[in-house]
């Protein structure tokens, strides 16, 4: 269990004034056309970048966060999978890949771990 499941359906209404990155996030992913979001949350990157035209695969340990961005994601359509970050494996390497706000705090807990 990861600790954002109990957070998870708080996330967005406590994130909801964070939006100064999404533009910039969004017309990278739109740019590059296939992007892969790390941590992917809620799908606050990853939603409007597909809404945007990319192809966006979001990937997240937390089966809550997961739950949540998966109401947004459908309408998008954005392919989700669970996975610790240490975990995945790229298959197609010139996938754009984001790592945004507190996932890369996580990505080195488990790479820590892991050692």
């Amino acid at each position: 269990m990861s600790a954002y499941d109990k957070i998870a359906r708080l996330y967005d209404p406590w994130s909801a004034s964070v939006t100064e990155d999404v533009a910039f996030y969004v017309d990278l992913g739109r740019r590059a056309g296939r992007v892969l979001e790390l941590g992917v949350g809620t799908g606050r990157i990853a939603v409007p970048t597909a809404a945007s035209g990319a192809a966006v695969v979001g990937v997240d340990a937390s089966a809550g966060m997961l739950a949540v961005a998966r109401e947004h994601a459908a309408l998008a359509g954005v392919e989700l999978d669970r996975k610790a970050l240490a975990d995945l494996a790229v298959k197609q390497p010139e996938t754009f890949a984001v790592i945004a706000g507190q996932a890369k705090d996580a990505l080195g807990k488990q790479q820590q771990v892991a050692a």
